[in-house]
């Protein structure tokens, strides 16, 4: 290793470490890369708990050249904290992070970071980086955790707080038990600039609809995950997006007929924009109670957009639906495949 590192002594490093055994070698290893720390362009470490406190023992100085940095696998205690603390005030040049658990007690995000994952992150913890990062683009949390009090508000918990994130253009958050919650918190950020949303809650309701009344954003795809959804405050909410272009809908109770219907273009609605006139994918995903889908209803909703797409200029044609667990009803079936298959592909063609 000494001759790889004097032979690229002017080049930037990447640096990945896996899961290993500290022996007496690789704490040599280690040293060695310590000491280049100011090189160190990317840095992932995939078992960090087990490692990195070797690696930090022996550095001087935070990596402040550091575009990209990867933790998994790591308990967060307060040196570890620490020391991340200190890549994220040095490294201003600091674009993508990707962390197990982004714990309250990490800040300083540095403002120019542009990409934030991770698995577990708190809502305070989220709030902050929103913040503090008007650069951010997009924003990653699998599991969000609530850890403010129930009649906490928000803003005044947080007065630093900015209400906009200008930049962001895509948004993903889950975990949350209570939708209520998560629309306390969507109702203090907006998100002007948004192009893909997941959100994965047990229900959902008319949280949506204000939101997206708020954000007037150019949302090109929308994926709701939950147990329960109100289909007629969904659709509401789907006014306010006309820019979308991609609908996935994953629950266990679904009366999807209700948004079939929603998206059929009628006589009555010439002059005026119908619902979601950019929609080309529709995905419709039931594990469990779902309503049966007429065949009919179905092919006058494909027909009625494929008339209003060749008809006029500000409405695309459907062209993939996809159905998961949704029956449709045999009467009538206008494509061969069985009644009873739970998973229907549509492709369409223009």
């Amino acid at each position: 290793m000494p001759r790889q590192l004097r032979r690229s002594a002017t080049l930037p490093l990447n640096v990945y470490l896996g899961r290993c055994i500290l022996t007496p070698q690789l704490d040599r290893a280690l040293a060695l890369l310590a000491q280049q720390c100011g090189r160190w362009d990317c840095l992932r470490v995939a078992y960090a708990g087990d490692i990195l406190p070797a690696l930090v023992r022996r550095m001087r100085d935070a990596p402040a050249a550091l575009s990209f940095l990867t933790l998994d696998h790591y308990t967060p205690d307060h040196t570890f904290i620490r020391w991340v603390n200190s890549i994220f005030t040095s490294a201003e040049g600091l674009k993508k992070v990707t962390l197990r658990q982004l714990a309250p007690a990490m800040h300083c995000f540095p403002p120019c970071m542009r990409s934030l994952r991770t698995t577990v992150g708190s809502l305070r913890s989220v709030l902050d980086v929103l913040a503090r990062c008007q650069e951010l683009r997009r924003l990653d949390v699998e599991t969000c955790t609530y850890d403010l009090a129930q009649d906490t508000d928000v803003p005044a918990a947080l007065p630093t707080l900015s209400t906009t994130a200008p930049q962001l253009r895509s948004l993903r958050l889950g975990g949350i038990d209570e939708a209520e919650k998560i629309s306390r918190m969507l109702a203090f950020v907006s998100f002007p600039a948004l192009r893909t949303l997941h959100l994965s809650l047990p229900a959902f309701g008319r949280e949506l609809e204000d939101s997206f009344k708020r954000w007037n954003c150019p949302l090109r795809e929308l994926t709701l995950s939950a147990y329960v959804l109100d289909e007629d405050s969904i659709t509401k909410a789907l006014v306010h997006v006309p820019s979308l272009r991609e609908l996935h809908i994953r629950v266990h109770h679904l009366r999807s007929d209700r948004l079939i219907s929603a998206l059929e273009v009628r006589p009555a609605a010439e002059g005026s924009l119908p619902l979601c006139p950019n929609l080309t994918e529709l995905e419709l995903s039931a594990t469990g109670t779902t309503r049966s889908i007429g065949p009919d209803k179905l092919a006058d909703m494909l027909e009625s957009r494929g008339a209003a797409a060749t008809g006029r200029h500000n409405v695309r044609v459907l062209e993939l639906v996809m159905l998961y667990g949704v029956v449709l009803l045999p009467h009538g079936m206008p494509v061969s495949c069985s009644p009873s298959s739970r998973h229907t592909y549509w492709g369409l063609t223009c």
